[in-house]
């Protein structure tokens, strides 16, 4: 006999579609892969550049528009300085020295993404510290 479809697929679950054998009632099902609802826009929180303190660590989110495509849409991380600014798989960024660095979300197939700029300081503290250790040797 024919699919029938037992339950419809949305952008969250899959659905199942069922072929019954009129003669004995035995029936077999499949899956309906589920709706894919494209990316078309990321953005990523904080929306503005920001600076974070040295050895400091924080979480990015990362907001996909439409909101049905983020259960379908993975979202790739990356740093374009990782010695200054590494980033984790799920936005978590580790400041690990002084400088700049573009953290990236985007869409696994790079084709939707947004970005910000993190800079990397030292805290009053921090530079209290190297000029201690390392503030003589400006005196040679």
């Amino acid at each position: 006999s024919e699919w029938k479809v037992i339950k419809e697929p949305t952008y969250r679950s899959v659905g199942v579609e069922r072929q019954t054998c009129r003669g004995c009632g035995i029936y077999k099902e499949r899956e309906i892969p589920m709706i894919v609802v494209p990316v078309e826009k990321i953005i990523i929180t904080p929306g503005e550049d920001f600076k974070i303190y040295c050895k400091k660590t924080d979480r990015l989110q990362a907001t996909v528009v439409p909101d049905e495509a983020m259960f379908s849409a993975k979202i790739v991380w990356e740093s374009s300085n990782p010695k200054v600014v590494s980033v984790s798989d799920d936005g978590t960024i580790k400041a690990l020295r002084r400088g700049t660095a573009t953290i990236t979300a985007k869409t696994e197939d790079g084709k939707v993404s947004d970005s910000i700029n993190v800079t990397v300081e030292y805290s009053t503290i921090q530079w209290i510290i190297v000029y201690i250790l390392f503030g003589w040797i400006w005196y040679l």
